[in-house]
C-alpha cells in the first residue's frame, strides 16, 4: 500500500521512541528516510515502511476530502462598477452658455 501523497506536504510529528521527544518534518521527507536522530537524546532510530504507514494513517486527517476542500480556483472578487454612459442618450443643453463637455 502506497503512502498518501496528499501528507507529503504536510507537517508530520513523530515521537522519538527512545525518549518521547517530538519531531515534526514533511511527510515527504518522513517517506524518504529510513532511520532519523532525534534532537532529544540524539539517538538513532529506525523508520520502517510499516512505522510510516502508522505515522501516515496517524496523520490522516489532515488530507481534506473533495467534499469539503476547498476549491483551488480562486473566487474573484469582482467589483460592481458603474455602468458607462449611454452613448445614444444626450444631456439637456445648458442654458447658461456654457458648453458641456463629455
Amino acid at each position: 500500500m502506497p503512502l498518501a501523497a496528499g501528507l507529503r506536504d504536510k507537517v508530520l510529528i513523530l515521537n522519538c521512541p527512545h525518549c518521547g521527544h517530538a519531531l515534526a518534518k514533511s511527510g515527504a521527507w518522513f517517506a524518504a528516510v529510513s532511520w532519523f536522530k532525534c534532537d532529544g537524546c540524539g539517538g538513532k532510530a529506525p523508520l520502517t515502511y510499516t512505522d510510516k504507514m502508522a505515522l501516515y494513517d496517524a496523520h490522516a486527517h489532515l488530507i481534506a476530502t473533495k467534499a469539503s476542500a476547498p476549491s483551488r480556483r480562486r473566487e474573484r472578487d469582482t467589483p460592481e462598477w458603474p455602468k458607462p454612459p449611454d452613448k445614444t442618450k444626450r444631456s439637456p443643453a445648458r442654458t447658461d452658455g456654457l458648453k458641456v463637455l463629455e
